[in-house]
This record gives structure tokens, C-alpha cells and sequence, in this order.
């Protein structure tokens, strides 16, 4: 699988502006591959991320894995 490194980062700016928005596909592979995120939370993310009426259990479940992903990447370094 090719990862963008400009999906990702448009991903992460996304959510960024606004925690409600969605993390674009390689976004959420990166976040899995660096373990910010769980199985479950990665399939769960795909499934949902492109509905644009979620409940209201799947908008925080949602949100907790974005502030998840940010926390995360903000601590990371570039590199791996």
C-alpha cells in the first residue's frame, strides 16, 4: 500500500481546524502503523468516514480517536 505523504498531512490539518472532520485513508494507515489508534478504532474510522449523519456515540468515538491522532502526532517524530 503507497501512502501520500500529502494525504496524510491534509488529514491531520483537517482535523486540525476542525475536530469533527474526517482523516483522510492513509491518515488513519499512519496512525494505526505508529499504534496512536487500535485495530478496532482503524476500521471503525474507515466504516464511518465518509457518512455525513453519524449518531451521536459514533461522533465521540470519532472525535476521541482525531484528539487521539493529534495528541500522538504532535509527540512523534517525522521519522520512523
Amino acid at each position: 500500500m503507497g501512502i501520500e505523504s500529502k494525504k496524510v498531512f491534509d488529514g491531520i490539518k483537517r482535523i486540525l481546524e476542525d475536530e469533527t472532520k474526517s482523516l483522510t485513508a492513509d491518515a488513519i494507515y499512519v496512525a494505526y502503523d505508529r499504534r496512536l489508534i487500535s485495530q478496532k478504532d482503524a476500521n471503525f474510522y474507515i466504516d464511518i468516514r465518509l457518512k455525513r449523519n453519524l449518531s451521536e456515540k459514533q461522533e465521540k468515538w470519532k472525535v476521541n480517536i482525531n484528539r487521539r491522532v493529534l495528541f500522538g502526532m504532535r509527540r512523534m517524530p517525522l521519522a520512523k
